[in-house]
């Protein structure tokens, strides 16, 4: 279901309430510009987003938009102290996997972990390791694949599949999906998927805008399905037969705060952390990459999204979510409770709020544990705001790792980003909207 937010106009629900926090909030807001000086480096802001990898081999595998650039890790890296051959990265929001295929390049270990089954699909791939053999049997496969295309017999039983497809374009999905299907290695069966659902919203009617997907009135419907299919593997194929260097990296679908998967990590080596966490801003990542669930098959049922978005932290309020808060916090309480005093579009949003932070302490807390003395965690976050009310996730986040026992090396500014002229006149903290990068050292 995509969120329909109707713009309204603002107003306060609890006068007595806001008259009261306002000036804590403020106070808040002064304290922590106080505390953790920004620096401005506009440079990142080509950085902090996935566009430039979309031409890079290995990375151009999988559109993400909600990514960084692999420019971004290695200046990052460059930043950080040398890594030994034995020592690994981790990157516990890894999404498709851009950290570790850097880190590849680079001959350095890495871990992902990732709660979105599309985008931890998309990382486990691109970072598989593809011996001799199996590359000619993949250039086999692909030029014998007139051959070997047939429908599928797993029809996905998403409501919306004859209305992003026209009729020849759904029949050749089908048969593309029936051809990976059919492929008996689990690893090169693996690589002609990724192919097929990184296709998928190309040739679709659909394009994904914001927390959901839309109808692209304008776009141009890919019609031969199966020759663009056939021309994205060549690309794939062409960059495996290219890839210099392939350091080992493990994906893995899950979170830092299931137990099963922290006890996992605490066995690694691990010496460095870099990680963009989806922001506090009511996203949900499953709803953006639905089509791709479902045509891959990562989803039988609706209910089944209940699943991942179970897993994930508290960023949206699309689905059921513990309102229960372990670690509190003054700072995102109070701000969570001024934005619950206006007419906000969802009334869970002051408590995803709440439990976001709460989450996010948890999970600083847990890679403090990981880490060993001077090691670095790198943070991508943007700011967000509700009815004007900004809410400093970059500082918050900081002044949290500081209470843990990090040191804030710094804060860097990569971009600023759109306020509307309404929210301008009204806050003059407007500058607080951006993206930036976190520095942390143990």
């Amino acid at each position: 279901m995509r969120i329909n937010r109707v713009s309204e106009q603002k107003f306060v629900v609890d006068r007595q309430q806001h008259d009261d926090l306002i000036p804590k909030y403020l106070k808040i807001l002064e304290k922590l510009q106080k505390n953790y000086p920004i620096k401005y480096d506009l440079k990142h802001a080509y950085l902090v987003n996935f566009e430039k990898n979309k031409d890079l081999p290995i990375h151009r595998w999988f559109y993400y938009k909600q990514g960084y650039s692999a420019e971004l890790v290695r200046e990052l890296l460059s930043k950080s102290h040398t890594l030994n051959p034995e020592d690994y990265i981790l990157d516990p929001f890894c999404g498709v996997g851009t950290t570790q295929v850097t880190a590849q390049s680079l001959g350095t270990k890495s871990v992902g972990l990732e709660v979105n089954p599309i985008a931890s699909f998309a990382s486990e791939v691109k970072t598989c390791s593809f011996n001799e053999s199996e590359i000619k049997k993949i250039k086999k496969t692909l030029k014998d694949i007139n051959a070997l295309l047939q429908t599928s017999k797993l029809i996905p039983k998403y409501k919306k599949l004859k209305a992003i497809f026209e009729p020849s374009q759904l029949t050749q999905i089908l048969k593309i999906k029936g051809f990976y299907e059919n492929i008996k290695n689990r690893k090169i069966q693996k690589f002609f998927k990724l192919a097929y659902i990184s296709i998928i919203e190309n040739c679709s009617n659909r394009t994904k805008d914001g927390n959901g997907i839309k109808i692209a009135k304008n776009k141009q419907p890919v019609t031969d399905v199966i020759d663009y299919y056939v021309q994205k593997c060549q690309t794939m194929l062409t960059d495996l037969q290219q890839r210099t260097s392939s350091a080992d990296s493990l994906t893995i679908h899950g979170s830092i705060l299931q137990d099963t998967v922290f006890t996992q990590l605490r066995s690694l080596p691990i010496r460095a952390v870099m990680f963009s966490p989806p922001y506090a801003n009511c996203f949900d990542y499953c709803e953006v990459s639905k089509m791709e669930i479902w045509l891959g098959d990562f989803v039988h049922e609706y209910r089944d999204f209940d699943k991942f978005r179970g897993e994930a932290i508290r960023s949206h309020v699309n689905s059921k979510f513990n309102h229960t808060v372990q670690h509190d916090n003054y700072n995102a309480n109070t701000i969570a409770s001024l934005i619950g005093t206006f007419n906000v579009w969802n009334k869970n949003i002051p408590d995803m709020l709440r439990g976001y932070f709460d989450d996010m302490e948890e999970v600083l807390r847990r890679i403090h544990k990981i880490l060993k003395k001077n090691d670095y965690c790198f943070i991508v976050v943007a700011n967000s705001s509700y009815k004007g009310i900004v809410v400093p996730t970059d500082l918050l986040l900081a002044d949290i790792g500081k209470s843990i026992g990090f040191k804030v090396k710094s804060i860097i500014v990569a971009r600023a980003m759109n306020t509307s002229s309404q929210q301008i006149q009204e806050l003059k903290e407007s500058k607080l909207r951006r993206e930036s990068i976190i520095f942390l050292q143990k």
